[in-house]
């Protein structure tokens, strides 16, 4: 008595395996595989374990034993018709496959494959949701595939976009038209020219040329900044715009020079470079001046001297010390002086020194510092970069520019590329061609480096063809290390196109339709019972839809098209990224082409053949016919009368199923002929063809003409060549894909119809959640935790759930119907998972978000430098969205100078502690053009991630002890005009001239003939806010003469006389009166009216308004600020809040000179409240 033992070494190729009859006297145990692999033994169908003496049961007679080898993993991609699936999904599919089929395991279906063999295949086959046998997705290997690298793409990733040096990076390969952030092809540096700073960069746009479309800075064009001055350089061209290689040395920041002090020496190359000029960069801060005891500057020098020493690679000096230049500046400003200077040397390595050669004049009056800030190396440079484009830009800094925006630098371009004409290459043209790109990678020096003779070059020339009938273009930058075969995947798959190497040339089949089969197999020419078949059936995990993402060349951002076949529920989508494609309309056609052949092209056959099966090679169009699948009928040519078309047959001929019937014959070359229609003969062994045979049959001999017949529909399968399997010199195993014209209809206006092979049926799934989100919202005093997700559809509404204590138990947030969700937040980690609900509940979906409150503050988004009209700086500034509940506040850094080079660390804090709320007003700065930046700070003491910079020209400062500064002329002119008029902002002087005074047109020579002289103007009266002694001072600008008179009064009803302004005078209430005279046209086009006293101010700090009492305290966080000077007046009153969340504020209510101000103060809640505050009050 025995039974069957089968060792099945791979499960996914039935053929690999050993199959054994023994004696019912073993054990399971005992016939156990010598191998180290693991395996899993299924007894009659059903796994058995090792547990409970499983193994220790002895065989039966008619058992069948099945050891399975499981597999190791490895591989990767998404084809199902490699041997590499999951280990789960291995470890599975035997077991589910025998399910399928039940009592027909052990039944040996077609070729000798069981029945469970083959459920087993279609199992793991399924383990994909979108199939596609003919044209895989590559396996991601480049960061244009997957961006889990640790240097992200500058082009495809938008969080890490902008221009960067990426060392050990390749240069960018772009084929087509493409946006991107050109790379820095040598270090920036920055210059000072006429006392304006200067950014020097030098980018790589990439490999090759191209025809530049735009260079842009973020959005806008470049043509929009008049600093900006630029060079194309174009492949082995020079850069002519400024040296191409300069290294700034860090060790030089902003050094003060004194006298016989060196500072320095600092290297100003690295070892094994030589630099040929030296460069230096001072800046006199505070201007260079002495103010004299008329109010103006009076000039002021000084001098310094740079000297250099050669040094050897580790260092050390091995040279004397040489002077570079002795400099002298010169001026009489209180602006910033920044210069600097460029020294010839011998080429070698260098450090460099400074010193002050004269003494500073430290008086409080004098502007008399010099700082050195920076040291610069130019270095010898090869004359030309080689086969690359190159940007060069010069950037003179100013208000449109920041640190930020300089790395910004965006081109759109279209790459050149050189086009076969079918006997020779032309020059490089600009191109979108796909088939160029292919090209371009097996021959250019950064590819293949191949010869024409490598190439099939006619089909390329035809595939360009039939890319630019179709519109399909192929744009793309390959900006990160790959392979030849990767980058032709990823040029085919944006095209249907698969590159295949055949011997030592490459070529290139398209999925497209064929016309004839280039081979044909039938009963006759396949090896008996080699035949091998494979029904992929759809599952739960199949997809009846496809979302293509692509790269919109509209916004230069990813975006998505969904593709179904007219009749798909699109309930389960499959996602999909084929980069390289930019357009909405070839997405479209290449995922309606991925649906049809998920859905038509499911069934898979393989056989053996003799030498017939070299013929066919990739992608080829095969006609099969076999019995067991019942695929028409074969046979042989015995004669054939070509005067009365009669065929005879050496099997009987079928004719049976009614309608047309048709025969396809194999051609001496193995090909086949088209179909012929056919109508029964005289007997079962012969047909009359309705048309002669286009060639000779054979029809004696060893190999006679063979033939495939039956009805329309079942005359024979054809297929696509997949693999061709030589098994020895005579013998080839096929690997083949059922063929459907429907799926070359898919993508076009019409619909295609429903398939004859296959037509996959609606399957409704569980919505699925995806794109979670976790932000920080809410208030200080109520911080919440906001979800968000991507919607799911067939869901209609939602279960999210949250746990604090590392998913032990789970708190339910609520059942939103729409997206979103919020609930309480902790100062700890979260787990947050959402599953939608439909018609069944689906998948939990999790997400894991550490601490938000560790989280960086989102950035300012704008910040504002103004100047008051009495001189005082503003600071505006915003942050964009809704502040986070742990918002502590913000600070502002400043730094005199305007270098866009210059970051967070290299600028020193403007104020003490933190800002709580926007305005700041302060009157430190001197006139000058200055640097600013400010982040977010919470109370955690976390900074912002990026600092907000801009540059900013401030005026002269408030003037001291001016208590009131009124421009009229900003106002609309208030008060009483007397003979004049307002025109164009200026008060102009009437005409006195009317109809009768001018008798005729000749006579009007002037629209203003007779103008009123004089004229007056009255300011409507200025309460200073209480009696005290001021001197009004008042600058006039008009056309004529000008008489400035004032009167004033301390009750606002008695007044005194007009008097000339300008003296010393005690009251209240002032009116300003100007009179202009002029023999022409009088005018008054601007007044400044200042009202000057002696200043007085304070400063409270660290005041807590919880300790005030008695007068000093209304209530809570209502109270009087306790002043410790006498005033006649209070003209401002500022305060800061310390150590409060975002939302506080406070509100003045008085200004009492009696008692002290009053203000309230309010908490986020707009409740009142205590607080820890700073104050400054000024007045007279």
């Amino acid at each position: 008595m025995t039974a069957i033992v089968v060792y099945a070494h791979n499960p996914f190729d039935t053929a690999d395996r050993i199959i054994k009859q023994v004696e019912t006297t073993y054990t399971i145990a005992a016939l156990t595989p010598k191998t180290e692999l693991p395996y899993i033994a299924v007894l009659n169908g059903a796994p058995v374990l090792r547990a409970n003496d499983g193994w220790q049961r002895t065989l039966q007679a008619g058992d069948h034993l099945v050891f399975v080898m499981r597999p190791q993993g490895g591989g990767g991609g998404s084809n199902p018709l490699k041997v590499v699936l999951s280990i789960a999904l291995s470890f599975a599919a035997p077991g589910i496959g025998a399910a399928l089929v039940g009592e027909m395991a052990a039944v040996e279906a077609v070729a000798g494959i069981t029945f469970g063999q083959l459920a087993g295949g279609l199992v793991a086959m399924a383990g994909n949701m979108v199939l596609n046998a003919m044209m895989p997705s590559a396996s991601p290997k480049t960061r244009q595939q997957s961006f889990n690298t640790p240097s992200a793409s500058p082009t495809y990733n938008i969080s890490a976009q902008g221009n960067s040096a990426r060392l050990l990076e390749p240069i960018p390969v772009q084929y087509g038209r493409h946006l991107s952030y050109p790379d820095y092809a040598a270090e920036p540096f920055t210059e000072y020219f006429e006392n304006d700073q200067y950014l020097y960069q030098l980018l790589c746009i990439g490999q090759g040329e191209y025809d530049i479309e735009s260079i842009r800075i973020e959005d806008t064009d470049i043509s929009h900044f008049e600093e900006i001055t630029y060079q194309v350089v174009a492949n082995n061209q020079s850069v002519t715009l400024f040296p191409s290689n300069v290294i700034t040395s860090p060790e030089v920041s902003g050094q003060e020079l004194i006298k016989d002090t060196y500072i320095g020496g600092f290297i100003a190359n690295a070892a094994g470079s030589s630099a040929n000029a030296l460069g230096i960069d001072v800046v006199c801060g505070k201007g260079l001046f002495y103010a004299n005891d008329e109010g103006g500057l009076n000039t002021m020098s000084l001098t310094f001297k740079a000297e250099a020493r050669a040094v050897d690679g580790d260092g050390i000096a091995i040279g004397s010390w040489i002077t570079l230049g002795t400099e002298t500046i010169s001026a009489a400003t209180a602006t910033s002086i920044r210069k600097s200077y460029r020294y010839t040397v011998t080429a070698g390595r260098y450090e460099v020194r400074m010193t002050r050669t004269d003494v500073k004049n430290t008086n409080s009056r004098a502007g008399h510092e010099v700082e050195w800030v920076g040291l610069k190396a130019y270095l010898q440079t090869a004359t030309t970069f080689g086969d690359v484009t190159l940007l060069a830009m010069r950037m003179r800094a100013t208000n449109n520019l920041s640190a930020q925006t300089s790395r910004r630098i965006n081109v759109i371009a279209t790459r050149k590329l050189p086009v076969w004409n079918g006997t020779s290459w032309s020059a490089p043209v600009a191109t979108r061609n796909p088939a160029w790109a292919m090209a371009d990678v097996l021959k250019s020096i950064y590819g293949a480096k191949l010869s024409n003779s490598r190439i099939d070059l006619a089909k390329l020339l035809t595939l360009a063809g039939t890319y630019d009938a179709r519109a399909d273009h192929f744009d793309i930058r390959f900006d990160s290390h790959g392979t030849i075969f990767e980058a032709l995947n990823t040029i085919g798959e944006a095209v249907r196109t698969k590159p295949y190497q055949q011997g030592a040339v490459w070529h290139f089949w398209r999925d497209e339709p064929q016309t004839l089969p280039v081979a044909m197999f039938n009963t006759r020419s396949i090896v008996r019972g080699s035949v091998k078949m494979n029904y992929l059936t759809p599952t739960a995990d199949t997809a009846d839809a496809i979302e293509i993402e692509y790269f919109n060349n509209a916004t230069w951002s990813w975006d998505t098209v969904t593709c179904a076949l007219p009749d798909s529920s699109i309930e389960n989508i499959a996602k999909k990224r084929i980069i390289g494609i930019t357009e909405h309309d070839h997405a479209w056609r290449e995922g309606m082409y991925q649906c049809a052949a998920n859905r038509y092209r499911r069934n898979a056959i393989t056989f053996n053949t003799e030498m017939d099966g070299f013929i066919p090679t990739y992608g080829d169009m095969v006609a099969v016919q076999h019995d067991r699948p019942r695929w028409g009928q074969a046979g042989d040519v015995l004669a054939y009368d070509s005067g009365t078309r009669v065929v005879t047959t050496s099997e009987p001929l079928d004719f049976s199923a009614g309608g047309n019937h048709y025969f396809r014959f194999r051609k001496f070359n193995g090909s086949g002929t088209d179909y012929y229609l056919a109508t029964a003969g005289v007997d079962a062994y012969h047909a009359v063809l309705d048309a002669p045979l286009e060639f000779t049959p054979t029809v004696d001999g060893a190999i006679r003409t063979s033939y495939s017949f039956g009805p329309s529909t079942k005359v024979d399968k054809l297929c696509l060549a997949r693999v061709v399997k030589p098994r020895s010199l005579e013998s080839v195993e096929l690997n083949l894909i059922v063929d459907d014209a429907a799926v070359y209809t898919a993508d076009t206006s019409a619909v295609p119809p429903p398939s004859i092979n296959w037509n996959l049926p609606v399957i409704f799934t569980r919505p699925l959640v995806s794109d979670i989100r976790v932000t920080l919202s809410g208030t200080a005093s109520n911080p919440q935790i906001n979800v968000a997700w991507q919607p799911a559809p067939s869901a209609d509404y939602y279960h999210v759930e949250y746990s604090y204590d590392s998913q032990l138990t789970w708190q339910r947030a609520g059942e939103p119907i729409a997206n979103q969700i919020t609930f309480p937040a902790q100062r700890s980690n979260v787990y947050v998972r959402v599953r939608g609900v439909g018609k069944a509940v689906g998948d939990w979906v999790q997400i894991f978000a550490s601490n938000l409150f560790l989280a960086p503050p989102p950035d300012v988004s704008s910040l504002l430098v103004s100047r008051q009209s009495d001189g005082t700086r503003q600071f505006d500034w915003a942050l964009g969205i809704a502040p986070p509940p742990d918002l502590a506040g913000y600070q502002i850094r400043y730094r005199t100078g305007t270098n866009v080079a210059w970051g967070w660390a290299d600028l020193s804090p403007a104020h003490d502690g933190i800002l709580t709320a926007s305005p700041w007003e302060t009157n430190q700065l001197t006139a000058g053009q200055y640097t600013f930046a400010i982040k977010a700070i919470d109370d955690s003491g976390i900074e912002s991630a990026n600092a907000t910079f801009v540059i900013a020209d401030l005026g002269n400062p408030r003037l001291a002890g001016v208590l009131v500064s009124v421009l009229p002329h900003t106002q609309g002119w208030p008060g009483t005009k007397t003979g004049c008029h307002l025109e164009d902002a200026s008060l102009v002087a009437n005409s006195t001239a009317t109809w009768d005074s001018i008798t005729s047109w000749n006579s009007w020579t002037a629209w203003n003939n007779s103008p009123v002289s004089p004229i007056i103007y009255e300011h409507s009266v200025i309460d200073v806010g209480g009696v005290l002694p001021f001197t009004p001072i008042v600058d006039v600008i008009a056309a004529g003469t000008v008489l400035v008179q004032e009167s004033h009064s301390n009750d606002n009803v008695t007044y005194t006389s007009w008097a000339t302004a300008g003296s010393l005078i005690t009251a209240r209430y002032i009116k300003t009166r100007i009179t202009v005279t002029s023999s022409g046209i009088a005018s008054i086009d601007l007044v400044n009216i200042k009202l000057s006293a002696e200043s007085i101010s304070e400063e409270i700090n660290d005041l807590s308004t919880s300790t005030l009492s008695g007068a000093y305290r209304i209530g809570v966080g209502d109270i009087r600020l306790p002043k410790a000077k006498p005033y006649s007046l209070i003209t401002q009153v500022q305060v800061s809040l310390q150590n409060v969340g975002a939302g506080w504020s406070w509100e003045l209510i008085d200004k009492s000179t009696t008692t002290g101000p009053r203000i309230k103060i309010y908490n986020a809640s707009n409740a009142l409240a205590d607080a820890s505050i700073d104050a400054f009050i000024r007045g007279a």
